[in-house]
């Protein structure tokens, strides 16, 4: 299992790997926005090297004083045993060796299946960690890329508004123009055909420039209401995108405070596995003195009835 869990911790790590690469070789594109990019991941990987220090100079306390405590208790055993050799006959002492022997061979093959095991899992939760900050590194750049992406879209946005903007107002410009001219020469036209009419050509004037003050007023509330509806979609818009970036923040805390209980429970299961083996070891051992000193007491008794 540990080597197939690390087999399938390298295939997704290759392959995300391979995904990170073509992230960022898209993101090389934006330079204004490397170096922030470059200073979060040295922070990442500074913090990882820490923690694992951090966990490995724990694990080697934990491991040196277990040896420390079986080596204690073993020398106690030894120096027990040695006085109850002293005082049996050289039987005793042949059978107290051959049991030692199989204790002590057995001894270190719990010790090495033990080894093994914790290995295993020190390895396999290694590559969970690797691949959850390959996860977050991911997320990140995701998170960027589509920041980016939004801000470009509103950009167009705003330069298509400010566009339309200006072809309405030469519009408008144009035709107030066009209007003014055609007053004018109409003017002109009925002043030099018609000098006795002065006064009702000037009345005529008036009610053109009244018509034409209207029409801007209505252009100007028309454009007022574009203008307005512009601003609501564009607020929308952002707060679309909003919600979106709050709901990919979220989904990725609620990842990672899985994956770390995940290992709190795991390593409050492996400290409950260790006291039981060492209170399993500690019986078998009272077991195995009390059976000794079984044996040597009937070894004494025959030596007496023979």
């Amino acid at each position: 299992q540990a080597l197939w869990r690390a087999r399938a911790a390298r295939r997704d790590l290759a392959e995300l790997w391979q995904s990170a690469v073509v992230l960022q070789a898209c993101w090389r594109a934006r330079v204004q926005r490397m170096q922030y990019t470059q200073l979060h991941k040295s922070v990442v990987v500074l913090q990882s090297l820490a923690r694992v220090a951090r966990a490995r100079s724990r694990y080697q306390g934990l491991q040196q004083a277990s040896i420390t405590l079986q080596a204690a208790w073993r020398a106690r055993q030894a120096r027990e045993q040695m006085c109850v050799l002293r005082t049996q006959h050289r039987a005793a002492t042949v059978i107290q060796a051959c049991y030692h022997g199989h204790k002590a061979r057995m001894g270190v093959r719990k010790q090495q299946r033990a080894a093994a095991c914790i290995q295993s899992h020190w390895r396999a939760h290694t590559a969970r960690r690797l691949y959850a900050r390959h996860c977050q590194a991911i997320t990140l750049i995701q998170a960027c890329w589509r920041g980016h992406r939004a801000r470009l879209e509103a950009a167009s946005q705003r330069a298509a508004a400010a566009y339309l903007q200006a072809s309405w107002r030469a519009l408008m410009a144009r035709r107030s123009f066009q209007s003014t001219r055609m007053s004018v020469i109409r003017l002109q036209a009925m002043y030099r055909a018609r000098a006795a009419a002065v006064q009702y050509r000037q009345l005529q004037a008036a009610a053109v420039l009244v018509q034409s003050a209207w029409r801007a007023a209505t252009s100007r509330h028309a454009f007022q209401q574009l203008k307005s509806a512009a601003v609501t979609l564009q607020a929308a818009w952002r707060a679309r995108q909003a919600t979106l970036a709050y709901a990919a923040q979220r989904k990725a805390a609620l990842v990672v405070q899985a994956a770390w209980r995940m290992v709190v429970a795991r390593r409050a299961y492996q400290e409950v596995c260790r006291a039981a083996v060492v209170m399993q070891a500690m019986v078998r051992a009272h077991r195995a003195a009390r059976a000794l000193k079984e044996l040597s007491h009937a070894a004494v008794r025959i030596q007496a009835l023979e």
